[in-house]
């Protein structure tokens, strides 16, 4: 029986990671056996456990040495996905919300508050403002916060360990312009050969609509959650500019070399 083949997807939060690790596994025909290192995480991206294949998929939000010695099993191959860090802060923005004051909302908050009609509401509407999510996200990004579950480390650190290893690098606003390019890239990386049949398949599988429309439908609402609304550039819509070009000052040489920042 040959050593099956694995293969790692990491990202940095809210940068597509959950989408590639998918459509990764659904170009190769094989599962998503989960997140890497943690057999016991009930990984959202789980899927196609019913697929044969010389493949298994991991997804990974570790930096590069943690994912090294995050499992004892070995790292056949590795893809990376980048995401502009200022829509990495947009959906962070929407997806997490650590505590402010630890002990009061998890003992007052969360369980007095809400019972009384409307009052967890306000509080959540006072102390946990989209403006201030905001603010605790660019940090996060900025120079890594423990309390965003994965996002320990700064992004720039986090994306110049991968640029500068192995790891075959795609970004998500390629994956979501010339999605067709970069499952080619991924496949020729990966030595795999698929029919053109099964490339436009897997890609409208996995695409973000569709999947969150069957989700919807199965009722699957904590993979449904992982899921933001997609699209790139959010930034110049959804960030109030102060925040924005805070992000591009402390961030421009890593942006500018994964193609964030127009050359002059």
């Amino acid at each position: 029986m040959s050593k099956k083949k694995n293969i790692v997807v990491v990202g940095y939060p809210k940068s597509g990671t959950t989408w590639l690790t998918r459509l990764t596994a659904e170009l190769v025909q094989c599962p998503v056996e989960g997140f890497w290192g943690e057999p016991e995480h009930e990984e959202p991206a789980i899927e196609g456990q019913n697929r044969v294949s010389q493949y298994r998929c991991y997804k990974a939000h570790h930096d590069l040495s943690d994912l090294r010695s995050a499992s004892k099993k070995s790292i056949d191959e590795i893809l990376y996905i980048v995401r502009d860090p200022r829509d990495v802060v947009v959906s962070g923005r929407d997806y997490f919300d650590p505590p402010r004051f630890h002990w009061f909302e998890e003992y007052v908050v969360r369980k007095i508050f809400r019972r009384i009609p409307g009052l967890e509401k306000l509080y959540d509407r006072v102390f946990h403002s989209q403006d201030y999510r905001t603010r605790r996200m660019v940090n996060a990004v900025l120079y890594g916060q423990s309390h965003f579950d994965w996002c320990k480390i700064p992004w720039a650190t986090h994306v110049r360990q991968y640029m500068n290893s192995e790891a075959l690098v795609v970004r998500y606003e390629d994956l979501l312009e010339t999605p067709r390019r970069e499952c080619e890239r991924i496949l020729d990386h990966l030595e795999c050969e698929r029919s053109d049949e099964h490339i436009h398949q897997s890609i409208l599988n996995q695409s973000i609509d569709k999947k969150k429309k069957e989700l919807k439908e199965k009722g699957e609402e904590v993979k449904l959650s992982v899921m933001n609304k997609g699209g790139g550039e959010r930034w110049k819509h959804e960030m109030d500019s102060r925040y924005a070009d805070r992000v591009l000052e402390e961030n421009k040489k890593p942006m500018k070399i994964v193609g964030y920042v127009k050359s002059r």
